[in-house]
């Protein structure tokens, strides 16, 4: 998996708002710094073989913040929003 630089272009996503079913429809990223430098590692892309990652990610929890490239924002604001229409109030 590939890393990329460049950190005002990726935006901090709650896990919460993913699918559970892990059929997300972007690449989730985490943040690694080296020396000063910033990079953005992918955990996991839309392929179906990193959707398992995905699904463990959301059943055990973690501490580790995840990112999301800002060109999905709209894809993920659009998960984010029937996640909350299926919350019931």
């Amino acid at each position: 998996m590939g890393a990329e630089s460049g950190e005002e272009n990726f935006r901090k996503i709650d896990l919460g708002f993913l699918d559970k079913d892990g059929d997300e429809s972007f690449d989730i990223f985490y943040k690694t710094e080296t020396f000063g430098t910033v990079k953005y590692v992918k955990f996991a892309s839309t392929d179906p073989k990193h959707q398992d990652k995905v699904r463990r990610l959301l059943e055990d929890g973690t501490d580790q913040d995840f990112y999301i490239h800002e060109d999905n924002l709209f894809k993920y604001y659009k998960y984010a929003t029937r996640s909350l229409k299926a919350m019931d109030f």
